[in-house]
């Protein structure tokens, strides 16, 4: 009888064992199907994951963070929020988590406001700097709101707020030039969020990274199963961090037409933001001619006469090495 026993307890363990490494393996198979731009077949494999109940805290964490990834690039906001919020439980205050989570407040109002729904865009942009109060696109965005909505009064306190986190952007600064030079302050029908409180000279340090260079959301492989292991993030994918946080829309400027070289395999957009429909992607090392320029993206031209927006950090002159 304790040999049948020993022996049934031993194949539970295998079929765990088994059973585990299946997941992991999902989360991967997850990974690999989003660094192809295969978002719903990532979304599968993840909920997969998530739904065998049998991965540790961090690395369940760390599935959920890269589901809420993939259903970003989908445009599905709502789902991609609750997924880092379900992350956070896991592992508060995991950084990751929570510059992902800024981010999407940051996409969806902007989907909000082009909508029309400028009081569901100003609760996200309030929730988004709720989570990183020290990183200046989302005062630059509300403060954009602001002025649409009238309210010069605020609209120049986010944006001097913006200005002083991010005092080299030339975009913040014409937008605070703009808002100063606006009209007073209408009477508002909807509640407003308070201005940002003013703060202190500070002494000489790094500013926060500037809007237009932030790195889009992060992806990770889950840590390894044994005992006390820590996450070890795997690079991201190609897709997964070639794009920043859109900025506020100006009229593009023409650039000479002339040929560079892109960097890494990359999405093309249909506008200068990644909030703008996905239209393709461009494979490392293809010659486009840049035609014009918005916010810290190029506008390009491919070989074939098609035409999209790309990121300026992943382009570089032909002529170089």
């Amino acid at each position: 009888m304790r040999q049948l026993t020993t022996a049934i307890c031993l194949a539970c363990s295998l079929g765990a064992g088994v059973a585990l490494a299946d997941s992991v393996g999902d989360v991967r198979t997850g990974n690999a199907a989003f660094g192809d731009g295969r978002y719903d077949a990532a979304i599968e494999s993840f909920s997969r994951a998530i739904l065998a109940g049998d991965l540790e805290p961090e690395a369940l964490a760390i599935t959920f963070n890269n589901r809420g990834v993939a259903y970003s690039e989908l445009g599905d906001y709502d789902r991609a929020i609750k997924d880092y919020q379900q992350a956070l439980a896991l592992v508060p205050k995991d950084p990751t988590a929570i510059k992902n989570l800024r981010i999407a407040h940051i996409r969806r109002a902007a989907a909000e406001s082009r909508v029309g729904d400028q009081t569901a865009a100003l609760a996200d942009y309030n929730r988004a700097i709720e989570l990183e109060p020290d990183h200046p696109l989302a005062y630059m965005r509300r403060g954009q709101l602001q002025l649409d909505r009238g309210d010069k009064a605020a609209a120049v306190a986010d944006l001097t707020r913006a200005q002083q986190l991010d005092p080299a952007n030339k975009d913040i600064a014409a937008l605070l030039e703009d808002a100063r030079r606006a009209p007073a302050a209408v009477a508002e029908t909807s509640p407003k969020a308070p201005p940002p409180a003013a703060i202190a000279a500070p002494d000489p340090a790094p500013v926060a990274e500037p809007p237009a260079a932030e790195n889009d959301y992060s992806i990770d492989s889950p840590p390894d199963q044994a005992p006390n292991a820590t996450a070890r993030p795997a690079p991201s994918p190609a897709t997964a961090a070639v794009e920043p946080a859109a900025g506020p829309e100006r009229p593009a400027e023409p650039d000479s037409g002339a040929t560079h070289r892109v960097m890494a395999d990359v999405n093309l957009r249909q506008g200068p933001g990644n909030e703008y429909p996905r239209i393709g992607a461009v494979a490392r090392g293809t010659s486009v001619a840049v035609v014009g320029e918005r916010l810290g993206w190029l506008q390009i031209r491919l070989a074939s006469g098609g035409t999209g927006w790309i990121y300026k950090k992943w382009l570089e002159p032909a002529g170089m090495p």
